[in-house]
């Protein structure tokens, strides 16, 4: 999406402007590309088209960094955790805050207003299934990517395949929602999340010295000591005698950590979790992770 946004001067050169225009013949030739070609025109003239794909690649610009970011050799599974919450309370979304969210989970989804009702009724009755918002938009921008060359490029736009065009002229993009766009985004974020959240990933959190406790999300903090006492008795590191000694530790290590605040986590924030608790277990009785 982001290389058809960098090429918008580049496709109204090409398809709009009249030096190009002898070149565009070729592809005149018959009704069926000429209706293409239009329909590709007239979609490039839309500037709702390119608003919206504008709105869209700035949603998507959080994901990719928080994706390149996960993708390094030096990334932590604590790294998962951050990297996440990061996600899930970016103001591209919206939301910055627990709070926010708890107050957006109780007002429910956006209510579409009634005028896009209606049209989407009458676009239904008139033309079928209404082709507006993401749907079209993807589709559209699909059809435009550019391949390894103008020649290509063309081509393929213009190619004789008629599953493409259903026989209907280019209805101009429906101005996106950026309410409804930011709900739709924080919902997969959400999935996702809880697809990836496991008790081991909160641990590695909590344990990380680079981490601020104070980012756990929702009744994680409460949860974690439990977890790890649970966790260490399972791989054998204690038996359940040693919990109340553990629990003691863990809360020893998170009293110091909040009140190292955040010059100290700047201190270990290039220090692997794990170089860090093997220098802490030569003077403690247990090795953790």
């Amino acid at each position: 999406m982001r290389s058809v946004l960098n090429s918008q001067d580049i496709f109204e050169k090409l398809f709009l402007s009249p030096e190009y225009d002898r070149f565009l013949d070729r592809y005149r030739g018959t009704a069926a590309s000429r209706k293409k070609l239009r329909y590709i025109t007239e979609l490039i003239r839309d500037n709702g088209f390119w608003s919206s794909l504008r709105t869209v690649v700035r949603l998507l610009d959080p994901i990719i960094t928080a994706l390149r970011a996960l993708e390094t050799d030096n990334t932590f599974v604590s790294g998962v955790y951050r990297w996440f919450r990061w996600l899930r309370y970016h103001s591209a979304y919206g939301v910055t805050s627990p709070d926010e969210e708890q107050q957006d989970d109780a007002a429910g989804p956006p209510t579409e207003p009634q005028n896009r009702v209606v049209e989407r009724q009458n676009n239904r009755e008139a033309h079928g299934p209404a082709r507006d918002g993401i749907e079209l938009l993807s589709d559209t921008v699909e059809r435009i990517t550019p391949t390894s060359s103008a020649d290509n490029e063309l081509q393929s736009v213009l190619a004789e395949d008629e599953s493409i065009l259903t026989g209907d002229d280019y209805k101009k993009v429906a101005t996106l929602s950026l309410v409804e766009l930011q709900g739709c985004f924080r919902e997969k974020i959400k999935k996702r999340w809880t697809y990836v959240h496991t008790n081991a990933m909160g641990i590695a959190f909590m344990l990380d010295p680079a981490t601020d406790l104070d980012d756990f999300v929702g009744m994680d903090s409460e949860k974690v000591d439990d977890q790890a006492c649970q966790m260490a008795v399972r791989c054998g590191i204690i038996t359940a005698v040693d919990i109340p000694k553990l629990t003691a530790e863990i809360l020893e290590f998170k009293t110091e950590k909040r009140r190292g605040g955040e010059a100290e986590r700047v201190k270990f924030s290039e220090s692997s979790p794990q170089y860090y608790w093997g220098s802490k277990s030569e003077k403690k009785s247990f090795r953790y992770p």
